[in-house]
């Protein structure tokens, strides 16, 4: 999976984190005692992160390589002895796997070690559930002390590795944004030190794949959501949506829900009205179907996205994949939103 079609589709998160988590699953083993009406079950659409999050962690442990695992007392024994971190009890475990109790990052890494996963897929799957949430506060507590000497020393290491041209690898990616995030006042020298990230950034995303990309895009969201980068990763973002010779152009603008700020609203708008490329269109509709949803758009920003809307769904020269998205537009407006192009597309869509 390349980009953005690892992410799609694009309003089920929960079949993005199944299928990236385990691309094939195989089918359940009777013999080996695996309950087969929670393998096939999936979450339902009103869980929110935490009871999302918990499926994740409980269908990949009765799909494991180890069947033995599927045995939750086997698995507290393992979590215990393969991690050094101490046995879970049960009810601790049920806690977590039904979403009771929110789980923090050490417990999902501790979860990949035991099922022999790479580093990341799991934390990486909880990045993109929580991207999809429009409360704030949805993701991994990761414990990170913006005091702690240590933390800063690391922060200011990977910042380095990050400007230095070096090879950087997915897990330094998540770790240097997650740093970054408990650190929002953190300055860089040279001033286009946050631009320079941003471009890297992107460029690694151009080419990852998988769990690469996964990584990379989280980091892409926090960029986003910092104080101090958000202005230059937007305007990283920009132009590399501008750029007709990139081949990345859905995930810098799809992204762009993240933020509230105006630019971002601006380069939405601008790319729906002009876009570069086909792709760049399909992205900027995906971001604004999401700021709509998080009502990030002023009024007169709703009826130009509305204009332009309409004018979509009635061009012969706009892609079917495209204007799919238009009821999902149309069914995230708030309910105060009406006027003659609203009920014009809400009857063009049947």
């Amino acid at each position: 999976m390349r980009g953005m079609e690892a992410q799609l589709p694009v309003f089920e998160p929960e079949q993005v984190a199944v299928d990236a988590a385990h691309p094939a699953p195989r089918a359940p083993d009777r013999r080996r005692g695996r309950p087969v009406a929670l393998i096939s079950a999936t979450p339902h659409r009103g869980f929110g992160f935490d009871q999302r999050m918990g499926w994740l962690l409980r269908i990949n442990r009765l799909l494991a390589g180890d069947g033995e695992l599927a045995t939750a007392t086997r698995f507290i024994a393992a979590l215990g002895s393969r991690t050094g971190a101490g046995a879970a009890s049960p009810s601790r475990i049920s806690r977590w796997e039904t979403g009771a109790a929110r789980v923090d990052h050490q417990t999902v890494l501790r979860y990949e070690r035991v099922l022999r996963l790479p580093v990341n897929q799991l934390a990486a799957m909880a990045d993109v559930l929580a991207d999809r949430q429009t409360a704030a506060g949805m993701a991994l507590d990761r414990r990170l002390d913006p005091a702690d000497p240590a933390v800063q020393a690391s922060c200011g290491q990977l910042l380095e590795l990050a400007l230095s041209g070096d090879r950087m690898a997915g897990p330094a990616w998540d770790d240097l944004t997650a740093h970054l995030t408990v650190q929002p006042s953190v300055l860089l020298y040279p001033r286009d030190g946050w631009e320079h990230l941003a471009r890297r950034l992107l460029t690694e995303m151009e080419i990852a794949d998988g769990l690469p990309w996964a990584q990379r895009n989280a980091a892409l969201v926090r960029l986003l959501r910092h104080p101090s980068s958000a202005p230059a990763t937007i305007a990283a973002c920009a132009a590399f949506a501008a750029e007709p010779a990139h081949q990345l152009f859905i995930e810098p603008l799809s992204c762009l829900h993240v933020t509230s700020d105006p630019a971002a609203s601006r380069l939405v708008l601008g790319q729906l009205a002009n876009p570069s490329s086909y792709r760049a269109l399909f992205g900027a509709l995906i971001a604004a179907i999401r700021k709509v949803e998080r009502r990030q758009f002023a009024p007169v920003e709703v009826a130009a996205l509305l204009r332009r809307t309409r004018d979509m769904a009635t061009d012969p020269q706009v892609s079917d994949e495209v204007r799919q998205l238009v009821p999902v537009l149309l069914s995230r407006l708030p309910g105060e939103v009406s006027g003659p192009v609203t009920s014009g597309l809400r009857r063009a869509g049947g």
